[in-house]
């Protein structure tokens, strides 16, 4: 359970709007299937492409927290969880993506309506822990999404193939998994994780 959820941290951080990526996939699922090269050429390209010299790891704490000092906790969290337990996944007002391990809620993540170019990301009790900030709105893919910690540091990079197809790398450059719908899958094509997400 603990590893999952350091696992969880360093996926889901915010990233900046940096640059557009031209790199092509198919509408088709096949990760489980490929060959363990096909895998790992698929997360080399994506990898040289996303990993470039744009790339901030580290911000300035103090600027940081100031200008996402509304967002370091969810002061609605109890009526957030009331919704995410009814099954509410998207109000008027935000999109939410909660995320559990063995039916028991661990955290969750926001899109307000009225900013497309982040998600935040909060424990059961609405304590911040990651920001993802999007190159461009979270629903025009293929797009490029960096996650920071609440301090401003890069725990994660994320490469968005469509609306359900996500890989993920941390700030090394190292490679953590591939989303696909509600499954987390590992580089040998194991799911480790699941979701719980609107499409």
């Amino acid at each position: 359970m603990k590893r999952i959820f350091l696992i969880f941290i360093f996926i889901f951080l915010f990233g900046l709007p940096s640059f557009s990526l031209t790199l092509e996939g198919s509408a088709e699922f096949d990760w489980i299937n490929l060959e363990q090269a096909q895998r790992d050429e698929q997360i080399s390209k994506i990898q040289t492409e996303i990993f470039n010299e744009q790339l901030v790891k580290k911000y300035n704490k103090k600027e940081f927290q100031n200008e996402y000092n509304a967002f370091l906790k969810d002061n609605n969290f109890k009526q957030t969880r009331k919704e995410i337990m009814s099954g509410k996944r998207d109000t008027e007002e935000k999109i939410i993506t909660p995320f559990f391990a063995k039916k028991l809620l661990y955290a969750y993540g926001i899109i307000y309506k009225s900013d497309f170019y982040h998600c935040y990301y909060y424990d059961a009790l609405g304590n911040i822990f990651n920001i993802e900030i999007f190159e461009k709105p979270y629903n025009e893919y293929p797009l490029v999404s960096k996650q920071y910690d609440k301090n401003g540091k890069l725990n994660a990079v994320i490469y968005k193939k469509g609306e359900a197809d996500e890989f993920v790398y941390d700030a090394n450059g190292r490679f953590l998994g591939r989303w696909y719908i509600n499954n987390y899958y590992n580089k040998n094509g194991k799911i480790i994780m699941k979701r719980d997400m609107v499409y």
